[in-house]
C-alpha cells in the first residue's frame, strides 16, 4: 500500500465497522474517494499514545463511506503481537485508543501517477485521448456493436495515472435519438466484477457519428486495473477492438481458440451514477463471444 496520507485514528473498537477521525494530519477518507469505494485497508494499534511499538495490526480489503466509516469486507493478513496470518484472515478486535487506520484505491499498485497528460505528440495533431493500454494493436480498431439495453463491460487498464476531465466513445454507426452512457468502474475485490462507478458519462447524443466526450469531476486515476462499461437504447456502434489483452478478468475459450475479453447483460438504458453499485439492476444471465468486439473507452 502506498503512502499516501489518507486515513485516520479509530475508537470505535471490536471486530466490526471502524470510524475514523481526524488525526496526526492525515486526510479523511471522505475527502479523496467515492462513497462506499473500494479501497485497501491497513489497521495498527500501538501500545500506548507514543505510537512507537506496535501491538497489533491488520490489513485487507473494504469500503469507505461518505462518513468515513471503515467497513472491512476481505481481511488478508493480521499480526496479533504473536502469530503472523496470510490464510483464512478473520477481523482482530482492536481497541478505542492508539488506533491508525491508513487507506489507498485498490488500483493503485502502479509505479507512478503524473499530475497531468501533456500533448507529446503536437507537431502530428491532436493527440488528445487515453484508451487502455491492454488494447494491443491498432490495427483492429473496427466498430463494436452495442445492444440496446445491456451494460456493455470490458476490462480496462492505466499503465500510468492522470487527472481525466472527459471520457467517452467514438460513433461509427449512429442512431436517431438514441444516447450513450459511459463510466469507469472499480474491480469489486471479492468477485473480480464491476464494484463502484466512480466517473460517469451520460446522454452522449448518437444521433450523429464521430467522437462524443463528457465531462467527469476531475479526479486522478491510479494506474491498475478497472472496468469501463457503455449503455444505449437504440442501434449504434462505437470504435472497438478485437485486441483487449488477458485481465485478471479473462479467460480462454473453450476450445482454447481465442481470449473471452468480455460480456453484457441486461440493462435498462438508464443513467449512471457515481458511487452506485456498477451490478445493481442487471439480469443474473451474461452473453459474450471469442473474437467478438468490444467497445473503447475514451479519456482525456
Amino acid at each position: 500500500m502506498r503512502l499516501n496520507y489518507i486515513g485516520g485514528s479509530s475508537s470505535t473498537g471490536g471486530t466490526g465497522n471502524l470510524t475514523l477521525a481526524a488525526a496526526n494530519g492525515l486526510a479523511l477518507p471522505a475527502l479523496a474517494f467515492v462513497a462506499d469505494q473500494a479501497i485497501e485497508y491497513s489497521i495498527v494499534e500501538y501500545t500506548d499514545a507514543t505510537l512507537a511499538t506496535i501491538a497489533k495490526a491488520e490489513s485487507g480489503f473494504g469500503t469507505i463511506s461518505s462518513g468515513n466509516v471503515l467497513t472491512r469486507s476481505a481481511p488478508r493478513t493480521k499480526w496479533d503481537g504473536t502469530t503472523y496470518t496470510q490464510a483464512a484472515v478473520t477481523a482482530l478486535s482492536f481497541g478505542s485508543s492508539n488506533v491508525r487506520v491508513y487507506v489507498s484505491p485498490i488500483a493503485e499498485g502502479g509505479p507512478t501517477s503524473f499530475a497531468k497528460r501533456i500533448d507529446i505528440s503536437a507537431n502530428y495533431g491532436v493527440n488528445g485521448y487515453v484508451i487502455g493500454a491492454n488494447v494491443s494493436t491498432p490495427t483492429d480498431l473496427g466498430p463494436a456493436a452495442l445492444t440496446a439495453n445491456r451494460q456493455h463491460m470490458t476490462p480496462l487498464k492505466l499503465e500510468a495515472g492522470f487527472p481525466f476531465t472527459q471520457i467517452g466513445c467514438e460513433v461509427t454507426t449512429a442512431a436517431a435519438s438514441s444516447t450513450v452512457h459511459v463510466a469507469i468502474a472499480s474491480i469489486d475485490p471479492t468477485t473480480g466484477m464491476p464494484g463502484r462507478i466512480l466517473a460517469a458519462a451520460n446522454s452522449l447524443a448518437s444521433a450523429t457519428t464521430g467522437i462524443k466526450m463528457g465531462s467527469i469531476a476531475s479526479r486522478l486515476f491510479p494506474p491498475g486495473w478497472y472496468w469501463q462499461l457503455f449503455s444505449t437504447d437504440g442501434a449504434v456502434s462505437v470504435r472497438g477492438s478485437e485486441g483487449f489483452l488477458p485481465s485478471p478478468m479473462g479467460a480462454m475459450s473453450g476450445g482454447g481458440v481465442r481470449i473471452h475479453r468480455g460480456n453484457n447483460r441486461a440493462r435498462t438504458h438508464a443513467a449512471y451514477t457515481v458511487g452506485d453499485d456498477a451490478m445493481t439492476g442487471l439480469s443474473a444471465s451474461y452473453s459474450g463471444a471469442d473474437n467478438a468486439s468490444y467497445p473503447i473507452l475514451l479519456m482525456r
